[in-house]
């Protein structure tokens, strides 16, 4: 409603005509702290991918409850809001596991029910952002799935220091880099290291190198593998 008041029959009417009529996103721009079965249900069956916004409440999604944002479902992308200087705004909640990725959702100049423009805050702001990106990786690739679309607006993002916990990019949304067509896999990690082995355990540390070895950044996920045996390349 116009109070920004809805139940769960009407959210449930409109997840279902969006999947009814063949929507490959959705935009959230709602939520709480109140857990519901059926619309979880509504979102796990639905084809499409939905953004959803993290929460106003400067509150870790990770410690507290907040849905549709902590349904722990693949087609959700769940966005945190940023300032003008690429800092986590005050208002918004993060979740290093919770939340994907952030946008920009302070003093987001936008229009306003009656007519005219004005600038408003809040995660609702920032989701629409991740929304339309998403929107700009399906034109350019009309075949990409849901985790495709989902890994773009993660991995794509920049990473600042101040984002570092926000969400799990700890970056915020870069669409041009999301939109690359990127098919140049990045070099492996060198200069891999252990040390101060303990009873606890110790510490790995390694380069992480980009598609061109030294000379074009950092790749922006690597997956560490153990084993008690020596690697082959049948193994």
């Amino acid at each position: 409603s116009d109070e920004g008041r809805t139940s769960t029959d009407v959210i449930l009417r409109g997840i279902l005509y969006s999947q009814k009529m063949g929507a490959r996103l959705t935009s959230n721009s709602w939520g709480g702290p109140r857990f519901s079965q059926a619309i979880y249900d509504a979102f796990a069956s639905h084809s499409g991918l939905h953004v959803v916004a993290a929460g106003n409440s400067a509150y870790d999604n990770d410690r507290h409850d907040q849905f549709p944002a902590n349904f722990d479902l693949p087609n959700i992308v769940t966005v945190a809001a940023t300032n003008h200087i690429d800092q986590r705004a005050g208002f918004s909640q993060w979740g290093a596991t919770k939340v994907d990725v952030a946008a920009p959702g302070e003093n987001i100049l936008s229009t306003i029910p009656g007519g005219g423009y004005a600038t408003k805050s809040g995660t609702s702001m920032a989701t629409p952002h991740v929304t339309g990106g998403a929107g700009l990786i399906l034109s350019a690739y009309p075949e990409a799935t849901n985790e495709e679309i989902k890994q773009r607006l993660i991995f794509g993002s920049d990473r600042f220091p101040a984002m570092l916990g926000v969400s799990a990019s700890d970056g915020r949304l870069n669409l041009g880099r999301s939109l690359e067509d990127d098919n140049i896999p990045p070099g492996a990690p060198n200069d891999f290291q252990i040390s101060q082995v303990g009873t606890r355990g110790g510490i790995v540390s390694w380069t992480s190198v980009g598609d061109d070895k030294w000379s074009n950044g950092a790749a922006p996920l690597v997956f560490l593998e153990r084993s008690d045996r020596p690697f082959t390349g049948d193994s």
